[in-house]
This record gives structure tokens, sequence and C-alpha cells, in this order.
């Protein structure tokens, strides 16, 4: 009875006592979102009845305490807690201990070869010393004197040189040096001293396994959208690959893990925008006097805010759109706001990399090819492609390369803000020819009284050299006159197309291989003989 007595009162002893337990958990899943990412672990263990507090180690010090989020199962969580572990350093990668090991070695090898370079020119200063002594001693006999000043330069040659080698070593050994350290510190990446630790108290009432899920958002970690586009010839589809570069500085490296990529900022606050109250007054004027704007005059009335008003300019990028015939090495997972890449692989991603690269999918894309030449300005025909109902494709905003018949383009940028057609850029093509040439059967100038007329005619020849039939766009220009003293006669531009307001002729036509055509166009101006205009 006292026995029975005795374990019922160790079992109470036990099962109030609060137990320690100190856990590693491994990173199973990560969410990469354009800014940040949530990262998901594990961990199990064994637990005895009673409450037992987990300590939950070697975490990213730059995770967010609010988005800490933990499920358990095989015990009751009583709380959560956040911390920072200022006294563990973190264990050093293997890698690191590695070339650590290796530079310890080069030190070693340098030292040595510095106390030899020190030992040599003491040597080398002894020797000019004896020098001195032989040369001031009068006593010796011309063949002691000769064989000790042969044996003087004899060793000073090899001293000289000795020193040569171990300076040529010891900037060696330097430069290797230099080259570990830039390793160890590219490995090292941004991991600091410090650590997180998620300390959680479970209660149980008898012995039981128990695992633990674990998800929290951290800091420094984003990917960026880019995309290989690859046209073969004109003849076929666009060849777009959709691929992902990802950056992380985290703290902590992503083992084999599952990885998903997502378009949400959950540290953007998606909160719409309230209005307020809209009050009109008076807007106040001053004199513009001292301004050297263009576009201010002296003396003139200014409003404040034209005053104050800022410019921004802006860069042309070249669209681009997707595909028709998709290859997915990730599946697209679609929510309210946000869509997601789920890959299929597992990937390893250590802290400090920068620019890793995931493919996300490859496509076909059906595209209409189109060159464009305006032979005033530039001589080359440029080719571009054409995508229509871009818009069901999974396309963001990206760099992109461009390769076209198997050759390196350049960069450029795919822009997918609202339009009903896509158009690519994809450069030069020297397989069309282009020349534009006056025409002197139409030029000439004649004067009537206190006026002159000056006539001009251009011939447009485009030739195709390619293997398959090209569609094209040929532009040129009326003059248009912004004076009543100027007068535009006598245009003519068959088969073009003429904007009136603009003074734009445009011709399209398809050509066959092998084949050449001409356009033609031609205009007469009319002002005073006084007058200088620029008409080539």
């Amino acid at each position: 009875m006292k026995k029975t007595l005795f374990f019922c009162l160790m079992a109470l002893h036990s099962f109030g006592q609060n137990k320690e337990i100190n856990l590693d958990s491994k990173i199973d899943k990560v969410t990469v979102f354009l800014s940040g990412a949530q990262v998901v672990r594990s961990a199990k263990t064994s637990l005895l009845a009673g409450k037992t507090t987990l300590r939950f180690q070697h975490l990213s010090a730059k995770l967010d305490p609010n988005s800490i989020q933990l499920k358990a199962e095989g015990t009751t969580i009583v709380s959560v807690k956040h911390e920072i572990n200022y006294l563990d350093s973190p264990t050093k990668p293997q890698e690191i201990a590695k070339l650590q090991t290796q530079k310890e070695g080069l030190e070693d090898k340098l030292a040595a070869n510095k106390s030899m370079l020190t030992v040599y020119k003491r040597e080398e200063e002894m020797l000019v010393k004896n020098q001195a002594i032989v040369g001031q001693q009068s006593g010796l006999k011309a063949l002691d004197l000769k064989e000790s000043v042969d044996f003087q330069r004899l060793r000073m040659s090899e001293v000289l040189t000795k020193q040569l080698d171990l300076d040529k070593a010891i900037k060696k050994l330097e430069k290797e040096m230099a080259q570990l350290d830039n390793q160890i510190n590219q490995v090292a990446g941004t991991r600091g001293e410090d650590q997180a630790e998620i300390v959680v108290t479970v209660l149980n009432n008898t012995a039981a396994p128990a695992s633990f899920a674990i998800t929290y958002f951290v800091s420094d970690a984003n990917w960026t959208p880019s995309y290989d586009l690859r046209v073969k010839d004109i003849s076929k589809p666009l060849n777009l690959a959709f691929k992902a570069s990802i950056n992380q500085h985290t703290g902590e490296d992503w083992k084999e893990v599952s990885l998903s990529l997502s378009t949400g900022e959950p540290q953007n606050q998606g909160v719409a925008p309230t209005l307020s109250t809209w009050y009109l007054e008076e807007v106040k004027t001053v004199k513009a006097l001292k301004f050297s704007a263009p576009e201010i005059k002296r003396d003139e009335e200014v409003s404040i805010p034209t005053l104050l008003q800022g410019r921004v300019a802006g860069n042309g990028k070249a669209p681009m759109a997707d595909a028709d015939q998709i290859d997915l090495s990730a599946n697209t997972n679609y929510q309210q706001t946000v869509k997601s890449f789920d890959l299929s692989q597992h990937y390893t991603i250590n802290d400090g990399n920068d620019g890793f690269q995931v493919e996300l999918k490859t496509a076909e894309i059906p595209a209409t090819y189109e060159y464009y030449v305006a032979p005033k300005y530039d001589k080359d025909a440029y080719l571009t492609a054409k995508v229509v109902d871009w818009e069901k494709y999974d396309l963001m905003e990206g760099n992109m390369k461009l390769y076209f018949e198997d050759t390196y383009l350049g960069d450029s940028y795919l822009d997918v803000s609202n339009k009903d057609t896509l158009t690519i850029s994809l450069g030069k093509d020297k397989g069309v020819l282009v020349t534009r040439t006056k025409s002197n059967d139409f030029r000439k100038k004649q004067s009537l009284g206190s006026n002159k007329t000056d006539s001009r005619a251009y011939d447009i020849v485009v030739r195709n050299m390619k293997r398959q039939a090209i569609n094209l766009i040929v532009e040129d220009q009326f003059p248009i006159s912004k004076c009543k003293e100027i007068e535009i006669l006598d245009q003519d531009a068959p088969e073009a197309e003429v904007n009136k307001e603009t003074g734009k002729l445009s011709w399209k036509f398809s050509l066959e291989p092998n084949k050449e055509k001409k356009v033609h166009h031609q205009f007469s101006v009319k002002s005073p003989k006084a007058m200088v205009l620029s008409l080539d």
C-alpha cells in the first residue's frame, strides 16, 4: 500500500513539473511572394504527461512575430512566444568551415614565406657589411681577395633570387586568400549572429508522440518574372519560356523544399481608398518674372500648382505575349486577388543566393509577323510579332531575352498593360533590303513673281531575300504647312493610306520570296522666294 501511494505521489509530482525540450524543425515548404516569403516548418517529438516547454531553435531572426501560426497534433497548446537568442551563434555551414580550413593552411604558408624572406633580407644586409670589411683589409692577397669577392657575388645573387621567388609566392598566397575571403562572404551571405526562437508551452494528460507545423512570414526574399522569347522563323509560332528569378537573404537555408511562387504582396495592405470631402477655393496666382522654363513667359499669369508641377519622362518598353500549348512545370492556382505557381520539383536555395533561376512553363504562341520600315530615317527593316487574346495567359511584366533564327538579339521588356494586341519588336532583319531614292524626273524648281515652287519625288524599293513570303508596312510622309505662305501641292502616293492631319503615308502589302516592290510618292511646295525650307 505504501509503495502504491509512493508511486502515485511520484506520478503527480512528475505531472506537475514543467519540462523543457529544445527542438530543431525542418523547412518543408516555402511560398515566395513578390516581396517576402512564407516558411512552413515541421517537427516531431515525444511528450510526457504534464506541462512541457518546447523551444524551436535556429529560426530566421527576420521572421515577423505577428505572422507566427502553430498547429499541433497529440497535445494541447497553452501558449506561444517569440524570442531572439543573442547567445548562440548559428552553426557554420560545412562549406564555410571547409573554406576556412583552406584559408588557415594558406595563412601558415604565408607566415613561413614571410619569415624566410626576413632571413634572406638579414643575410643580404650581412653580405653588404662583409663587402665593406673586405674592401678595408688591404693585407689580403690578390687570390684571397678574388675568392672572397667571387663568393660574395655568387651568394648575393642567390639571396636576391630567393627574395624574388618569395615575393612572388607571397603575392600569390595573398591573392588566393582574398579569393577565399570573397567566397566565404558569398556563401555566408547576410547570415547574422542572432537567431529567432519560438517558445511553446503544451499540456498532455498522458505521455504521447506529438507533431507540429510552424508557419511564419520572413522578409528579405522575393521573386521577379523573366522570359526567353525565341522565333525559329516567321512561319512558326513564338516560343516563350516563363522563368522566375529568386533572391533570398532570410538568414536560413532552404534545403530540398517544396516551392511556390505567389503574385501576392502581404506587406502591402490591400485597403480600399475612401473619398474625403472635396472643397473648392480660389487658386492664387503669382507673377512669373524670373523663370527660364520655355513654357512660361515673362510677366505671364501662372497658377501656383503649375509652377510646382513636376515632369516625368518614361522609357519606352517593348511589349510581348504568352502561350497556346503550355508545357507546365508549375501548376497555376488562382485565388480571389492573386495567383501562385506550385513547382513540381524540390529546390535548395541557400541564404545569400541572388538570381536563382527556375522555369515555370514554356509555351508556343500563335503570332502574326510583320515587317516595318521607314527608309527616310532608317534603311533597315524591323520585324514585329503581334499576339491577340493575350489576356487568357498568365503573364506578368518582366525582362525578356530575344532570340531570332538562333541568334541572340538583346534584351527587351514585356509590358502587359491593357492592349487589344501585344506587339513585340524582334529587331532588324538583314534579309529584307530597302532603298529610297529621289526621282530626278519630277525634281524641279520654278519661280513665278515673288514665289517659288519646289517639287520632289521618291521611289522606295523593297526586296524580300528570305525563303518565306512576308508582310510589310512601309511608311514615309508628306510635309505639313504651318503657315499660310507655304502651300503643299501636287501630292500623289499611289496605293498608300494618307493621314491628312499628320502627312503620314502607309503602304501595306505582302511580298513573295526573291521578289521586290516599288512604291512612289511626290509633292510640290509653293513658298516665298526669300524663305529657306528644308525639303530633303
